[in-house]
């Protein structure tokens, strides 16, 4: 009896082994090995890994946010019905996502029904590129130093002739006269003598009507008084 309890316990402990190699290899069937919980992931994402298995039907590829309270699985690819291992499983487009905590599972669906599964958490999904800081300005370039002017022709000193001994010509003391003109010869007057005897003319034209003028004056004055006094001197014989 022992002895039969001692073997039905042997079983028990093969069959737990035997389960638990399956498991094993049920586990590596299904494996995200890139990226790795904490990468910080942006643009287009390759997730790469094995999902391999017999009894293979389906993989799906699968992304949550994580910081949501419930979880909501959306596809990225899949169902996929060939078999990878350790190779790309599919690509991820980051872009069409907001930045944030990020999870992604993979699922392969064996043809009994079985789901093996591997989820990797904590991805960080920043596709917010930080503006560039302006570069510095470039140095300013030494300007070579200009070679001074090179000194023009001097110029020609002036020469002063040495004062000579020769005495200038004296001029004649008496200018010669012009001769007398001839007898047959008629003479003729001068424009400036004719512009003086027109002046002359002016100005005894109006001396003369001044004057005339002064006697009209003088007469009317005299012939107004005349006729004043005239009538005075009626007035006292008339009184």
């Amino acid at each position: 009896m022992r002895r039969f309890a001692g073997v039905f316990f042997s079983l028990i402990l093969i069959a737990l082994a035997l389960t638990a190699r399956t498991r094993a290899q049920d586990n590596s069937s299904a494996k995200i090995t890139t990226p790795k919980a904490g990468d910080p992931l942006f643009g287009l994402v390759s997730i790469q890994g094995t999902a391999s298995n017999p009894n293979m039907q389906r993989y799906i590829l699968e992304f949550d946010a994580q910081d949501n309270d419930v979880d909501r699985w959306f596809l990225i690819a899949g169902p996929i019905t060939q078999q990878v291992k350790d190779g790309v499983l599919a690509q991820w487009n980051t872009t069409a996502v907001p930045d944030g905590r990020y999870q992604i599972r993979l699922r392969v669906v064996l043809r009994d029904g079985t789901v093996l599964s591997d989820i990797v958490q904590n991805l960080r999904v920043n596709n917010t590129q930080p503006t560039p800081l302006p570069t510095g300005l470039p140095s300013a370039t030494p300007v070579p130093p200009t070679a001074p002017p090179t000194a023009g022709p001097s110029p020609t000193p002036f020469i002063q002739q040495p004062p000579t001994n020769t005495a200038r010509p004296a001029l004649p003391a008496v200018l010669p006269t012009s001769a007398p003109p001839a007898s047959g010869a008629s003479s003729v007057p001068d424009a400036p003598q004719s512009v003086l005897a027109l002046d002359a003319l002016q100005n005894a034209f109006c001396s003369g009507a001044s004057l005339a003028i002064i006697a009209f004056v003088v007469l009317g004055a005299y012939s107004l008084v005349h006729v004043r006094v005239r009538r005075f001197i009626r007035q006292i014989r008339n009184g």
